[in-house]
C-alpha cells in the first residue's frame, strides 16, 4: 500500500485519538496514587476528575468549532501539542514548592489543561469521515422537503451534488 497524503492523515488522526484516550484513561490508574504523593485529599481527587471532565466536554465542543474555522490539520496539531503541556504540567507538579498549595494547583491546571485540549474524539471523525468518504455529506440543515421548525434536526448521508475535496 502506497502511503498517500491521505493514509498519512488517517493514521495521525489514530495517534492522535490514540493519545487522547491514553491522556484521558491511563491517567486515571495513576491519578489517585500520584494525587496522594502531592498531598492532595481524597474530596481534591474529585476536583481533578471532575474539573477534567467538565473541560473535556467543553473541549469537545470548542475543539470542532476551531476547526471549521481553520482546519482540521491545524486544530489537531494545536490540540496535541496542548495535551502535551497539559501532560507535562501534571508530571511537573510534583517538583512544584508546595508552600501556598502550589503542587495543588498545578496539577489542577495541568488537569484542566488536559481536558481542554483533549477533545480530539469528535474532530477526528469529522477528519476521518473527510478523508474516507469526501462524496457524502453528513449533514444537511436546509432540507427543502421537510417543515422549517425541524430542517435544523435533519442527519441524513446524502451524495453532494458536487464533488468538493477539502483536505487541508
Amino acid at each position: 500500500m502506497e502511503l498517500t497524503a491521505e493514509v498519512f492523515a488517517f493514521y495521525c488522526c489514530i495517534m492522535v485519538v490514540f493519545v487522547d484516550l491514553m491522556g484521558q484513561h491511563f491517567t486515571m490508574a495513576v491519578l489517585v496514587p500520584y494525587t496522594m504523593d502531592v498531598g492532595a485529599t481524597v474530596e481534591e481527587v474529585s476536583y481533578f476528575v471532575s474539573a477534567n471532565m467538565a473541560c473535556r466536554i467543553v473541549g469537545n465542543f470548542f475543539m470542532p468549532w476551531l476547526s471549521d474555522k481553520t482546519s482540521r490539520k491545524l486544530t489537531m496539531i494545536i490540540s496535541t501539542f496542548g495535551s502535551f503541556v497539559a501532560y507535562t504540567v501534571s508530571g511537573m507538579a510534583q517538583y512544584v514548592s508546595a508552600e501556598n498549595r502550589g503542587d495543588f494547583y498545578t496539577l489542577l491546571a495541568g488537569r484542566i489543561l488536559g481536558g481542554l485540549f483533549g477533545g480530539t474524539m469528535s474532530l477526528a471523525i469529522a477528519y476521518i469521515t473527510e478523508l474516507t468518504m469526501y462524496d457524502l455529506s453528513l449533514i444537511h440543515i436546509s432540507e427543502p422537503t421537510r417543515l422549517l421548525s425541524i430542517s435544523y434536526a435533519v442527519f441524513c448521508l446524502k451524495k453532494k451534488k458536487k464533488h468538493i475535496r477539502m483536505l487541508q
